[in-house]
């Protein structure tokens, strides 16, 4: 003997037999579509607070020129000179730059030779490798936050070649400094530095560098101007 099978409608819902439809509780559905939201509600919040894509390209080129004071034994016949530096950085996010720089240490000597005559200055010709630090201020900073005036707190560190008197060495060194940008694109301000060679005939070398850096961000001559909305036009 076959099972017959009924087909039919249970409160406005169609069912077979053996499939007993079971009616929702009437406050599931809105539980659910409730749990759906506050499961979204987190991920468009985040959504929200993320800056928008920076389309800018940072490209700087930065010049320093300030006064040295040697601080090791190494250095203990020189007195205090002069150091310049050239660097060029990218803008690898909107708070840590890379780049090279090129540097010359200037350091008049106390000694003189057998006739009398005062020694030539030694010279230190670097090229660096960088990374820099937006510490507070710029587009957005490692803290997070902007500083109280136009511009930003940094930290740089540099590393590489050395040629110091006659010698090839590798050196380290690593600077604090505040620049304000006075134009669009155009910044300047102070710097402490310090610096060390090692693996000198003497011991390591190391002197402190005391600047004014100004640069200039040749990326806003690359930044391309948003197009004007196409106005719309009527036909008669």
């Amino acid at each position: 003997m076959g099972i017959s099978r009924r087909e039919g409608r249970f409160l406005g819902v169609p069912w077979a037999s053996g499939s007993l439809p079971v009616p929702s509780a009437p406050g599931r559905a809105s539980s659910a579509l409730g749990a759906r939201l506050f499961a979204k509600a987190p991920l468009t919040i985040l959504l929200a607070a993320m800056p928008a894509p920076v389309s800018a390209v940072d490209l700087e080129l930065e010049l320093t020129a300030g006064g040295t004071a040697p601080l090791t034994e190494v250095l203990r016949r020189a007195e205090a000179g002069a150091g310049l530096g050239l660097q060029f950085t990218w803008g690898a996010t909107r708070y840590l730059d890379i780049g090279a720089r090129y540097g010359v240490g200037i350091f008049p000597q106390q000694a003189v030779d057998a006739a009398g005559n005062e020694q030539d200055p030694i010279l230190d010709h670097s090229a660096s490798a960088v990374l820099r630090l937006a510490i507070v201020g710029g587009d957005a900073g490692w803290l997070g936050r902007t500083g109280t005036m136009d511009g930003e707190l940094w930290l740089d560190v540099g590393l590489g070649y050395h040629m110091i008197g006659q010698e090839s060495c590798f050196g380290f060194d690593a600077a604090l400094g505040y620049r304000f940008d006075v134009t669009d694109g155009l910044a300047l301000g102070p710097l402490f530095r310090t610096n060390a060679v090692f693996g000198t005939s003497e011991g390591t070398a190391s002197w402190v560098t005391f600047g004014l850096t100004i640069g200039y961000d040749f990326g806003t001559l690359l930044r391309a101007e948003p197009a004007p909305p196409a106005e719309p036009v009527y036909e008669p």
